[in-house]
């Protein structure tokens, strides 16, 4: 019965074979059927937290993370198809670079370069 997935039916039934043993004052079988009853409680216990370990916070992060990333990837392709198309370019860029010039209060003026080839960074190519 246990092996066969039937654990409910089987405590049942000690259960009430340790209720009629106590009842008969056989309180040998009885504390022998309640050793059996709590071994297979504790074997279900076991399998319950085993269970819960197998599904952690880490597989709903993942899942969220893998959405977001999907989410961004089509965010990515549809800015560089409406770039191609307001710049009336034939194809798609491969490369793009941009250019940033930063002021603190009018004074220490720094530009910075950078360049994404093929959907990635080019770090080599970034300048300051």
């Amino acid at each position: 019965m246990f092996l066969a997935g039937k654990q409910k039916r089987l405590l049942n039934g000690l259960y009430r074979e340790m209720k009629e043993a106590s009842h008969n004052l056989n309180y040998e079988k009885a504390a022998k059927v309640r050793d059996r009853i709590k071994s297979i409680e504790a074997i279900l216990k076991g399998q319950e937290i085993n269970l819960y370990r197998k599904s952690n916070k880490n597989d709903y992060l993942l899942k969220k993370i893998e959405e977001v990333e999907e989410d961004e990837i089509k965010k990515g392709r549809k800015a560089v198809i409406d770039l191609k198309d307001k710049l009336s370019l034939k194809k798609l860029p491969e490369r793009i670079e941009a250019f940033d010039i930063s002021n603190i209060q009018g004074k220490l003026s720094v530009g910075s370069l950078v360049v994404f080839e093929e959907g990635q960074p080019k770090k080599e190519d970034y300048r300051r």
